[in-house]
């Protein structure tokens, strides 16, 4: 499936919602998932997809939002206003959905979810009107979206203040006029004025209906409310009692002692050399509640806030790293240590269908399949479920030039482990994310396994964001 550049443009002015740790934008692809799952596929495309660098925050290379469905789309603003009220209705509909989705989040017992209900809202969040954007066939997107100007003093732009009044309910679908019923419309004449028609006459035969008299109805009507009221106070009358009672003599009860709240440090280090492991994510969970924390330059990671003598789960993973869980009682600082994957063989897990990409630069290279359900497997959906089957992204390397380390052997891999795997077309292709080095050229290598059958691709690719094809294969019943 092709996918569309909607919205490209340097966004220094803009600064981006953060939760958890992170900009709300990073968390596209569990929005789209759950709104597909609770709301529709179409609903989910009202978020396109970000690519956004850390160059692309500070101003210096232009951020990028992208679709696989909306085409040739244009800004909400440029619209004539009949086109916007029908934008605006399809908008209206879409967030009310999404809000309503994400009150019934929040109340869930999985706190993951209750996390996404959280976070839906402040992507419904947008700098300007501008970024509202319409396609050819009335699809409405949001560009830019989970990011508010930098500047507050211009006034900051609420997006619901423009769908109030709007009636989501009324038609979205009513299709625009062709050019030649506009023509016809602009050049017909205006209808003609009649003179004031003459009151009919009534004859015996002919008289108007009689006015039916209300005020019976009225009379009744204020009876049995009275007799209604007179019953419930009825009902709430209480005896009047000769003796007061005594209120029992209740126990004396300790106050409450204030909870304690401290904080300590985890220091993520490698198992074998010792060494300090920078941009390891530190998981802490505690009383339902979970914080995430990246490690410093030191490898460090500070937990703030946590109540004294808890039991908390602290959970550290590092990419090329194995994960590694402990519990402690709050709160002592604590060193993990984290054993490194053998380099010597291939990550991830093998299965009836398998497709593995090796390369061997700081490239940020990734691995995309398309199953016979057409639902696109890859870093922001890892699971995709065609037919009852589930295929998985379960290994995504992710190199960069300030971790040299990250470099010397970076896999993906995506696996179907069931044997009624879904027949049909499978299509592979290899994009290259990341640029470590302009100019330069990445060689990789895809293998696919179907079965015992083995086969090998080689490629190369130059630019960032180029992609290539690399096979195609048919699975049958």
């Amino acid at each position: 499936m092709v996918t569309d550049i909607v919205y490209s443009a340097k966004i220094a002015k803009l600064r981006p919602l953060m939760r958890a740790g992170h900009g709300v934008y990073h968390f596209h692809g569990q929005f789209k998932g759950i709104i597909n799952q609770y709301i529709g596929a179409e609903a989910s495309e009202l978020l396109t997809e970000p690519v956004v660098s850390s160059e692309a925050l500070k101003g210096e290379i232009d951020a990028i939002w992208i679709s696989k469905t909306i085409k040739h789309a244009v800004p909400l603003t440029s619209l004539t206003e009949e086109e916007q009220d029908t934008a605006r209705r399809q908008l209206a509909q879409h967030v009310e959905k999404i809000l309503s989705l994400a009150d019934m989040l929040k109340s869930s017992e999985d706190a993951n979810l209750r996390q996404m209900g959280e976070f839906l809202p402040l992507a419904l969040e947008v700098p300007g009107p501008e970024y509202i954007y319409v396609d050819k066939n009335n699809a409405v997107c949001l560009v830019c979206w989970g990011f508010k100007l930098s500047d507050t003093k211009k006034g900051e732009f609420k997006l619901i203040k423009i769908l109030e009044g709007v009636n989501a309910a009324a038609d979205v679908n009513k299709e625009p006029l062709s050019e030649e019923k506009e023509a016809t419309a602009a050049t017909e004449p205006e209808p003609p004025v009649y003179e004031e028609s003459v009151p009919p006459v009534f004859t015996s035969e002919n008289q108007p209906p009689k006015r039916r008299k209300i005020w019976p109805y009225v009379v009744l009507f204020a009876a049995v409310l009275l007799i209604l009221l007179l019953g419930l106070k009825l009902l709430n009358h209480k005896p009047i009692m000769t003796k007061t009672p005594k209120p029992p003599v209740k126990a004396s009860e300790p106050t409450p002692t204030a909870e304690v709240l401290l904080s300590f440090k985890v220091k993520v280090v490698d198992n074998d050399t010792r060494e300090a492991i920078h941009g390891a994510v530190v998981t802490v969970g505690y009383k339902n509640k979970i914080d995430n924390v990246t490690t410093n330059q030191t490898g460090e990671a500070l937990l703030k806030n946590m109540p004294k003598g808890t039991e908390v789960s602290v959970v550290a993973v590092a990419n090329e790293y194995e994960e590694r869980r402990q519990y402690i009682n709050c709160c002592s600082d604590v060193e993990m240590g984290l054993k490194r994957l053998d380099r010597g063989g291939s990550y991830g897990k093998t299965g009836i269908i398998q497709i593995h990409l090796e390369w061997k630069t700081c490239d940020d290279l990734d691995l995309h399949v398309i199953d016979p359900c057409g639902q696109e497997i890859y870093f922001s959906q890892k699971n995709s479920t065609c037919q009852g089957v589930t295929g998985t992204l379960d290994h995504d390397s992710m190199p960069s030039s300030s971790n040299t380390s990250s470099c010397t052997n970076p896999q993906e891999n995506i696996f179907w482990d069931s044997e009624n795997v879904p027949p049909g077309k499978y299509q592979v292709f290899v994009q290259k994310y990341r640029q470590a080095n302009p100019g330069e050229g990445t060689d990789f290598t895809v293998t696919v396994i179907k079965g015992n059958k083995r086969e090998n691709f080689t490629d190369n690719l130059i630019k960032e964001k180029d992609n290539v094809t690399i096979t195609e294969f048919e699975v049958q019943r």
